[in-house]
């Protein structure tokens, strides 16, 4: 995964409001470092 991908992940895990999303997001990058 690309720098810019992650980086537009960590973006969007800031702006959900649904904190089942937000998981998820943080979850995807978590497993991409």
């Amino acid at each position: 995964m690309s720098r810019e991908q992650l980086d537009e992940l960590r973006a969007a895990h800031r702006r959900t409001r649904d904190k089942r999303e937000a998981d998820r997001i943080k979850a995807v990058v978590a497993l991409a470092i």
